[in-house]
């Protein structure tokens, strides 16, 4: 499991870029915690799997799933993201051929307790492939808020097929559609808008860098703060009505 102090974070247009991958996630505040890839295919679920376990252990409040710029071609992995994300056992996607011929694709059924914590899944327009996928799946179902902007809009199986150059052309060779019926050419609207950032505010305006400016670079990335705002409305609203009412 990394830690806080092992990721390297900057902010880039108002979001946190760190390493691509399901090697890292991190604490954003007490109870909520990040996991951020910018891939998903099928020879990352062992590690995507043990990532998302190990920071489910960390997290009391809420997950936040970044997928912004997140692409990959393992589709037939988004169903066991999805149960590790507590995805309950049910048609989630299918695979359309010319014919019309489909295959369907089902959350496996839960090996021990399932996730059941708040879920935030940030998406973008350039979330795409199998990313785009499972972001549509855990919204469908409503195991997850999607905040941000619209997705690419790509819903289609790709196969690799090897060029005599060596090189690899994937093509599209079946439509994915949802198991509520949509295929998401336009793609996957956010349940709640990104705000945009402002303007930059004249330098003589601007704090000065905080001292732990590495930990704390998320809060730069508006999005991400409202994730974090949403997960921590729900818990207030999820606690106890005596505890609630207490100043």
């Amino acid at each position: 499991a990394a830690s806080v102090d092992a990721l390297s974070g900057a902010v880039t247009n108002g979001h946190l870029m760190i390493r691509p991958g399901w090697q890292d996630w991190r604490v954003l505040t007490a109870g909520v915690v990040l996991v951020r890839t910018e891939r998903l295919e099928a020879e990352d679920i062992a590690c995507a799997t043990a990532c998302l376990s190990e920071a489910v252990r960390s997290a009391t409040d809420g997950l936040v799933l970044d997928l912004r710029a997140a692409r990959g071609n393992g589709w037939a992995a988004v169903p066991i993201l999805a149960g590790a994300l507590g995805q309950q056992e049910e048609e989630l996607f299918w695979a359309e051929d010319a014919r019309g011929e489909r295959q369907v694709f089902s959350s496996p059924l839960a090996s021990g307790k399932a996730m059941d914590m708040p879920l935030v899944v940030l998406t973008d327009g350039q979330t795409a492939g199998a990313a785009e996928l499972l972001a549509g799946v855990l919204k469908m179902s409503g195991r997850a808020i999607l905040v941000g902007d619209v997705t690419a809009g790509d819903p289609w199986w790709r196969e690799a097929v090897p060029l005599a150059d060596g090189r690899v052309l994937r093509v599209a060779t079946r439509r994915l559609i949802l198991a509520d019926g949509e295929s998401y050419e336009s793609g996957i609207p956010p349940d709640v808008q990104g705000r945009r950032r402002p303007a930059a505010a004249p330098v003589a305006q601007r704090a000065a860098p905080a001292a732990n400016a590495g930990a704390d670079a998320w809060q730069e990335d508006v999005w991400m703060r409202q994730a974090v705002d949403i997960l921590t409305a729900l818990r207030v609203l999820n606690r106890p009505r005596e505890l609630a009412d207490k100043p």
